[in-house]
């Protein structure tokens, strides 16, 4: 960043994040494509390649506190290699109004969008190999330590942490009741998306989880362990990566 933007020591000069800069002016945003609580994201292009932009809202960009968040996220992005994680691209600004991360950009969509697409009746492949997808990259980031938690990939908020983040639709009770939280918060909200047709979720405060009667019975039994209230009844991520995989094994005969 410009030399006159600073006046305090952040994390512009670590290493890792050095190592992970890109041209600026090779990133080109297009058209934003969402916008968050703590930033927003664009699609665009770096070197003729089509990507997702992530930046912070333009009221944080001033925000040492802001930038240093911004830029330890891009740092743990920039650890991670797994086939199921989005691939990390680059880190790149001029100053510190156009702090900027690249990945690789999804066309296909969001979960949501794919889910949408399967059959939502009986043992859907597809969908269970999703499924399975989503536990290998969780567990590949709960073997850290202290384990990544994923949180519906918001910026800034890795580790081990107190209430008052996430989308309330996926937060696990302890979340919400304000208690310190570790990677089985992860597992809840496994649970709660391993069913499309989810009938009741947080209401009012009083945390509900109901799957559809068309559910499997794979998904059902997995996803009611994962929504249990109490954190250490849950499975862990390996634990439920590996029933996944019995039960496309013995689908598949």
């Amino acid at each position: 960043m410009a030399s006159s933007d600073f006046n305090a020591e952040g994390l512009w000069t670590d290493e890792a994040i050095v190592a992970a800069r890109i041209p600026r002016e090779k990133v080109i945003l297009q058209q934003r494509i969402s916008r968050g609580g703590y930033g927003e994201v664009y699609v665009g292009t770096f070197n003729g390649q089509r990507v997702a932009i992530k930046m912070l809202l333009p009221e944080t960009r001033k925000r040492i506190h802001s930038v240093n968040e911004f830029l330890a996220e891009v740092k743990l992005m920039a650890s991670l290699e797994h086939p199921r994680i989005v691939e990390f691209i680059g880190v790149a600004w001029d100053s510190l109004t156009d702090l900027c991360a690249v990945s690789q950009f999804m066309k296909g969509g969001d979960i949501r969008a794919l889910l949408n697409r399967c059959d939502n009746t009986g043992f859907d492949y597809t969908k269970v190999k999703i499924a399975l997808h989503v536990a290998h990259a969780l567990t590949y980031m709960h073997q850290f330590d202290p384990p990544i938690i994923h949180l519906d990939g918001l910026w800034g908020f890795s580790g081990t942490m107190t209430a008052g983040i996430g989308t309330s639709l996926w937060m696990a009770p302890e979340m919400m009741t304000g208690e310190k939280y570790d990677e089985k918060a992860d597992i809840f909200s496994f649970g709660v998306a391993s069913d499309l047709a989810i009938l009741q979720l947080v209401m009012q405060g009083k945390l509900q989880v109901n799957f559809s009667e068309a559910c499997s019975r794979v998904i059902l039994e997995l996803g009611m362990a994962c929504v249990a209230i109490d954190p250490i009844a849950r499975p862990t991520a390996a634990e439920a990566l590996y029933q996944l995989q019995v039960a496309l094994l013995n689908n598949s005969n």
